[in-house]
């Protein structure tokens, strides 16, 4: 029985000390590298908790006293270009071309909703990081109350319990058309703490990932002089090289993309609730929300329907008298830069993180001067 108890003793010691280390020795290049590692996380949520701390921890070791964070979905993330033609890399270029001490850190999500959204700058807070200076973008079809957007919220149900349940009460019950019974929600609760709260959970999915051999492939550069391999990616092709995107926009699965149906723009809408609680927790703080353009050439039949910029025009509305900076970038990019109907080329995500800096960086000052 003594030699039982002195040997769990010791196992329960060394796992600790592994989680020890493992904190301390994880490449913060492992978890997120100008954006989160996508490919990771949409395997398992769970896995965005370790990004937020390793964020934290950034900004604490590096003394960051200026920082913006940018939320959204597929178009913050910069799909279909790699981390280093992202919104979030070239605006840290421009940053340190101009000199300034401002950086960006990139926590959006393909798929991401009004209520992950919210979630996330709830998560945030939970952590301790400012969301003195957020950036979120938005899509048009992202405001449709129905299928696919019942619930405005995707990925972070389970966050939203933990970070405000009271909302996530109000959303639960409110939006969901479909819930959980109580063993499964109990189930659920559990495996969130699990995996948010003991290191070696946060961390296993990013171990030994084709990310982490990459990331210590880049430190062995420094003994070496130069990378063990290579990585190499193919340059995007813009839409107009894209035959079939023509025969999948007109799909009836694809027609919620541009759909011409009126929006309501009232809490009934899960996005405005959201929306509207993120404005709320924004009072006093520098927030620019911007809209993602459409590709108006792709779909010029549907974009010039009346409805449509009806809808447009009550986006434009419902910012109006809200205390945030909106910027529509409908039909302000040119054409050439679009990879499909509303994502970008790298080129075009460049032109963005451009634009973006020029409108509220230099003139109206994210961060301030």
């Amino acid at each position: 029985m003594a030699f039982f108890k002195k040997t769990t003793i010791w196992v329960i010691a060394y796992l600790l000390i592994f989680q020890v280390l493992l904190i301390l020795f994880v490449p913060t290049a492992v978890v997120y590298e100008d954006r989160i590692k996508y490919d990771i996380v949409k395997n398992n949520i769970y896995n965005i908790e370790a990004v937020v701390k390793e964020i934290k921890d950034t900004i604490r070791e590096k003394k960051l006293l200026r920082y913006a964070v940018i939320l959204g979905d597929s178009v913050g993330y910069s799909t279909p270009c790699p981390s280093e033609a992202s919104i979030g890399y070239y605006l840290n270029e421009i940053s340190k071309r101009e000199g300034s001490d401002i950086y960006f850190f990139n926590l959006s999500m393909p798929s991401m909703m009004g209520g992950d959204i919210y979630t996330m700058v709830k998560l945030l807070h939970k952590y301790g990081i400012s969301t003195d200076n957020l950036i979120i973008n938005l899509i048009y079809p992202g405001f449709i109350k129905g299928e696919p957007y019942n619930s405005s919220i995707f990925w972070m149900k389970d966050f939203l319990k933990d970070v405000d349940f009271q909302v996530f009460k109000e959303v639960y019950y409110g939006f969901y058309p479909v819930r959980n019974s109580d063993l499964q929600e109990a189930k659920a609760a559990i495996k969130h703490k699990i995996n948010t709260s003991v290191p070696i959970f946060m961390y296993k999915d990013y171990l030994f990932n084709k990310s982490y051999l990459e990331a210590l492939d880049r430190k062995a550069a420094h003994f070496f002089g130069q990378p063990l391999t290579e990585i190499a990616s193919e340059p995007i092709r813009p839409w107009y090289e894209k035959d079939f995107l023509y025969d999948l926009m007109k799909h009836e699965d694809n027609s919620y993309i541009y759909t011409d149906k009126p929006f309501i723009m009232t809490d009934k809408n899960p996005q405005i609730y959201f929306l509207n609680k993120i404005i709320e927790l924004q009072k006093g703080k520098n927030t620019v929300f911007f809209l993602a353009a459409m590709n108006d050439e792709l779909l010029a039949d549907e974009v010039n329907k009346i409805g449509y910029k009806e809808n447009m025009q009550r986006i434009n509305d419902f910012f109006e008298d809200k205390s945030v900076k909106f910027i529509n970038y409908n039909g302000r990019i040119d054409y050439n830069l679009f990879s499909d109907f509303i994502h970008l080329i790298e080129d075009g995500y460049k032109y963005l993180a451009e634009d973006l800096w020029t409108r509220i960086i230099q003139y109206e000052g994210v961060g301030g001067k």
